[in-house]
Formats: C-alpha cells, structure tokens, sequence
C-alpha cells in the first residue's frame, strides 16, 4: 500500500540520495510508520499533524471555477515538505478521484521555509498553511444521494523532526450546489485561504536578476539589484534564501550572501551534487526574511519567484 500511495516521488527521493537513508536511521529510525492518529469527520488529525480537505466556499455554482485546499497545521518541531522538498524529503500530493466532468488543477504551494530533517537543512513548512488547488466543475452537475457534490482525493506527505513519518489518508469534501449568483464563502477557511494566497512567490519585475553558472567550482551566482525605489542598501537584507524549483542548488549547501556596491548583492550557490546536466534557465524562489519592495508599490513581497537565464551552461 505504501508503495502505491508515494511510491514514485519515494523511489526519486532514495535515488537522488539513498546514503542519507541509513544516515537517518541511525537518528532514531528515519521511517517509523505512518504517523499514528485518528480520523476525526473525515479528516487526519494525530499527534504530529493535523491535515484536512477543505473548501473556500460550502456551495459551488455549475461551470465556475472555486478553490479547495489542503489545510497543514504541524506540531511544534515537526514539519511536511514543499514541492522540491531539497536533499531529502517527500512533498505532499494529492490523487484525484473527481466526479465526471471535474478539472483539478496544479497545487499551487504557498513559499517554502528553511527547516531541518534531523540535521539536515530542508524545504518545506513548519507553520500553518493550505496547499490550493483550483476545481472546474462542468455545467451540469450529477447530485449524489444526499444531494451533494463529493470531491475525493487521496492525501499523501511525509512528516518530520528527528525522525520522519509517512502518511496517507482518502478524504470525501461535500458540498451543497448553490443558486446562480449565491455568495457562498465558508469562514473561516476563506481567510486562510487568503492568507495562503499572500504568501505565494510573486514575479517582481523592478528587480535586476542575472545568474550564471561557474563549471569550474561547481557554483551558480545570482546577482541581484535593487530597483531605485527601493530606497535601502542591498546590506539591509537579512536572511535571504534561494529555493530551487528543480533541485539545481540542495538544500544543504550553504548559500553565501554578499552585498555589493551600487545597490546589488550576490548569493553563491553550489550545484547539487545530484544534477548531471544544468538547466538553461534557474527557476526558484528567493526570500528574505525583511521581503522585497515591488516598484511602485509600498508594500513588500515576502517571496520572489525567479526564473534566470543561466549563463555558463553551454560551453
């Protein structure tokens, strides 16, 4: 059952790093079980993680389009894993069992988070969250018996400290069909749902980014620069961390920060040892912990989504 549930992203996880695999066991037994817990409504909730199926509106409307999401709420210490979880770890997925005429889209994933898997840096989140996926429901609906809707999925993740635990769970969401113009929002998941949403990576085209590849030490350079509007020193930003979408740059390696003159830093990153053949473009995410300034706009993006031409590839 384990095999077919998180077998594919499992067996890509032991291939890019199947030594770590006995370095874990010997913290304290890397794969103790599936996490023990109960189900409680239909959801799992034990004594690392409380993980549900939810939805932003309790009634959906033929044909248009609403959000569902993936509720995470971890225990101190524990964590589960974004979508490049770094040098070891599983992401959360989800397996669609939709009614006919029912489009799921991507997870989008909220910015990741520096952790550590025993002594491990890793990508992931430690605190409460909602991985959203987008339904498209076809324009006419086929009621179940009890005259809903039921959207079904199997949840699988991986929860860590010291110690990691696999977990699996099928999830049954209801809802109600509500009247053509019916405002339906269920609080206080649209909240979440919200805040969810603004932790997104967004692009910031102010910004100056550059990258290239150095062959020699096996390193990639981004250079960034600050927009004019910015009005701080590249000096000022604390904590900054590149996540790579690809697993180009791992999760340990350290990432050496440098702020240049002219309102420009550099961060140093070594290529993962796992990467045979580099990409044409760096595609990621770059946070600081104090965020980045949008020209034109006073408030600040905690998260950048960057995707770099990468000079130094070819040739």
């Amino acid at each position: 059952m384990f095999k077919d549930v998180i077998g594919g992203p499992l067996r890509q996880w032991i291939a890019r790093g199947l030594t770590l695999v006995f370095s874990l066991s010997a913290v304290g037994g890397w794969m103790a079980g599936a996490a023990e817990a109960e189900k409680v409504d239909g959801d799992f909730r034990g004594g690392r993680l409380d993980i549900r199926l939810v939805s932003e509106v309790n009634a959906i409307q033929p044909g248009q389009t609403f959000t569902v999401g993936v509720y995470l709420k971890h225990e101190k210490g524990w964590h589960t894993y974004w979508k490049h979880p770094g040098i070891v770890g599983v992401p959360t997925s989800l397996n669609w069992n939709l009614p006919e005429g029912f489009v799921a889209g991507d997870i989008q994933w909220p910015a990741p988070e520096l952790t550590d898997m025993a002594t491990l840096p890793v990508w992931g989140y430690e605190r409460e969250t909602c991985l959203l996926v987008d339904i498209t429901p076809p324009e006419k609906l086929d009621l179940e018996a009890d005259g809903k809707v039921h959207l079904r999925a199997r949840a699988s993740w991986m929860t860590c400290a010291n110690t990691c635990h696999p977990g699996w769970q099928d999830f049954d969401l209801a809802l109600d069909v509500a009247p053509a113009g019916a405002s339906a929002w269920d609080e206080p998941w649209h909240a979440l749902f919200e805040k969810s949403r603004s932790e997104f990576p967004e692009e910031v085209p102010a910004w100056d980014l550059s990258a290239r590849f150095d062959k020699a030490k096996e390193e990639i350079v981004l250079v960034a620069k600050l927009p004019d509007t910015d009005g701080r020193s590249a000096g000022e930003f604390r904590e900054v961390v590149f996540f790579s979408e690809d697993g180009v740059t791992e999760s340990d390696d350290p990432q050496v920060f440098e702020a240049n003159s002219g309102g420009a830093f550099t961060l140093t990153l070594k290529k993962s040892r796992y990467v045979e053949e580099m990409p044409d473009v760096l595609k990621g995410v770059l946070k600081s912990e104090n965020g980045w300034t949008k020209d034109g706009d006073e408030g600040k993006v905690t998260a950048m989504r960057v995707s770099i031409p990468l000079a130094g590839t070819n040739g």
